[in-house]
Parts: structure tokens; sequence; C-alpha cells
């Protein structure tokens, strides 16, 4: 007995977006009214790709089976070619084809619908002579560009791996800097003895402005963690500022300020240093440091001497 159907186009013109590609042809090319048990099937569909690649999927049906299939592109043109026999009377359609472009989307094409009848044709009246499934299925596309990107893909992640060791190694190299704010160094001598060390006419001749700010600023620092007992090393500049206001000889952060701004533009290259101007104002300024921390230690003294003579 006929199903009662009506057969869809099998041949279609028309024009649909998909991923920037159209369908230019989707038909059965041995199209008959009805079909049965063991009957072949010949299926074809154009699509026009504007360059782009796709992966090919299509839709399980139980009980349709691909005996051959063919992918090929000429021109910019898609061609599937898909031949299927049929091993139910209960299937009202072909497979759907799934287009999977490079980024993933997916774009489903409907099997076209067919009417089957209930009874074996006269052709194939025999199950035995029906065609054993295909086992390897061809297609157009070759897997060397999956590879590459693969390949590409791990040499990333082996440069970032090194990349990674390398800076982590570096970090070990480091030596942690001692907490030289806990040990009993006398600060004031550190500061008069690390200050006399220093050449600046010898950095400046050599242009190594840069240098000689960095080692200023380490010096000043390193003086400040020493007399204050706090880590003044590893602040900014800023955040020097900000927590020496709040010490007992705050009058001075102005001057500090001041420097630390100077040795910045100096360090990070956003200003060039006048040499002579350089080195009365960095002279200037330790010259002053040193003083106003002598007159502290003078009056500690005289107050000491005092309480004790009293």
């Amino acid at each position: 007995m006929i199903k009662k159907a009506s057969f869809i186009l099998t041949f279609i013109f028309t024009v649909n977006f998909l991923f920037g590609a159209d369908i230019l042809e989707q038909k059965i090319i041995n199209m008959k009214k009805a079909y049965t048990i063991g009957d072949i099937i010949e299926y074809k569909l154009k699509i026009k790709t504007d360059g782009q690649k796709y992966k090919i999927e299509e839709s399980q049906i139980k009980d349709i089976e691909i005996i051959n299939r063919k992918d090929n592109i000429k021109r910019d043109i898609l061609i599937i070619y898909r031949k299927y026999q049929l091993f139910n009377t209960n299937i009202k359609n072909l497979p759907d084809i799934i287009l999977i472009n490079d980024k993933g989307e997916k774009q489903t094409i409907k099997g076209l619908k067919i009417n089957i009848k209930s009874v074996l044709s006269h052709k194939s009246n025999k199950m035995e002579d029906i065609i054993p499934p295909m086992k390897g299925l061809k297609t157009g596309y070759s897997p060397i560009p999956l590879i590459i990107t693969v390949f590409i893909f791990l040499i990333i992640l082996i440069l970032i791996y090194l990349l990674y060791k390398k800076i982590k190694n570096r970090k070990k190299k480091i030596k942690t800097p001692e907490k030289i704010w806990e040990k009993k160094i006398d600060p004031l001598e550190y500061l008069k003895d690390r200050w006399a060390k220093i050449d600046i006419n010898g950095y400046l001749k050599q242009g190594k402005e840069k240098e000689l700010f960095y080692e200023l600023s380490e010096i000043l620092k390193t003086f400040l963690s020493i007399y204050y007992k706090k880590n003044y090393i590893d602040m900014t500049s800023k955040e020097l500022i900000n927590s020496f206001e709040k010490e007992p000889h705050s009058e001075l952060s102005e001057d500090i300020s001041k420097f630390l701004e100077q040795a910045d533009l100096i360090k990070f290259a956003k200003k060039i240093p006048e040499k002579e101007e350089e080195i009365k104002y960095t002279e200037s300024f330790f010259n002053k440091l040193i003083k106003y921390y002598e007159d502290i230690r003078e009056k500690e003294k005289l107050i000491n001497n005092i309480d004790h003579t009293g």
C-alpha cells in the first residue's frame, strides 16, 4: 500500500544564507514516485562556499545506510554526493546534512522527504540483494589544516611554558633582600659612608644618569628603613612619602618628595638631566639630610646628658 504523501521538491534553486554560502542545488538524482526496502537513493547537494571551508556531518536515521559518499569542491562550489539504501518502510525523509564552518557554527540542511511503498520492489525482493553499508567513507576534505592548527597550538603552549620557566628561574636567582632595618646598624654612619663613596661626576661623565639615581634612591630608602625600623625599601616614591609624613621628622617630607620625584623622572627617562644642576641639587639634598639627622643626634645626646646629670 502506497502512503499518501506528496513528494516535496527534489530540485531547489534558492538563495539561503549559510555562513555566506548559497544552496545552489538540492535533488534526488534517481527520483521515483515511491521507494521501498532495498532501494538505492542518489542524493546531490551543491553549495556556493565563497572560499569558506566546512566540515560535513549528517544526522543519523535508523534503517537508512550510506553506501557511498563523495565531497568535492570545484571553483568555490561544494558538491555533496550521497548514495543511500533503505531498510525500513517507516522512513519519511533523507538524513539532514550539517555544515560546520571554521568558527564551529553549524547550519543544518534538511533532508528531502520521500514516499515509501510498504512492499519490496521487484528489483530487490531478497534481503541478500541489499548492498551492505559502506565501511570506509571518504571525504574530499584533507585533515592537514587541522593537523597544522594543532601543531601551531602545541608550539605556542611550549613557548609559553619555556617563558614561564625562564621568568621563574630568574626570580629564583634574585636574592631576597635582607631585612636591613632589623639589624643593629648606625643609620647616620651608614648614610655618611654610602654618600662619601658616590662619585657623581664619574656617573655623569659615563652617561649613567639612570644608574646614579637608582643608587641614590636606594641609599635614601635604606637609610630611612634603618632609622625608622620600617621597610621603606620596597615602597614606591608615593607610598614612601605618605608613610614618612607620619614619622616624627616629617618636616623633611617636602625635600624627600622633591628628590624622589626628580630621581623617578631621570630613572624612567622622562627627563634629561643637566649635569651641573643635578650635581648641585643632589649634593645639597644629601648634605642637608646628613646635617638634619646629625643635629637630631646632638640634641638627643644633650638631652641624655641633662637626664644623667640631673
